[in-house]
C-alpha cells in the first residue's frame, strides 16, 4: 500500500541499508575502517592491547583494500 511505503522511506534503518547497498565496494572498506578505527580506540582505552592490534592490522589491510580498488577503476577511467 502507499502508506506503508512512504513509511519505510522515512525509517532511518530503511535508508541507511538502501544507502549501505548503494555505495560502492571501496567506499564501504573505508566506512568500515573508520568503524574499526574508533572500535580499535574503545579497546585500547579498556587495555586490550592485545585485541586492539589485531582490529587496527585488519582495519589497516581493509583501508588498503578500499584504496587498490579506487585506484584501480580511476586508473580504467583515464585509461
Amino acid at each position: 500500500t502507499p502508506s506503508t511505503k512512504g513509511l519505510l522511506n522515512r525509517l532511518l534503518g530503511y535508508r541507511a541499508i538502501r544507502w549501505w547497498f548503494s555505495i560502492e565496494f571501496s567506499d564501504k572498506c573505508v566506512f568500515i575502517f573508520i568503524c574499526l578505527v574508533i572500535f580499535c580506540a574503545l579497546l585500547l582505552s579498556f587495555h586490550l592491547e592485545l585485541v586492539g592490534e589485531i582490529v587496527a592490522n585488519a582495519a589497516y589491510l581493509i583501508l588498503l583494500l578500499g584504496v587498490f580498488i579506487r585506484l584501480k577503476k580511476s586508473s580504467k577511467k583515464n585509461a
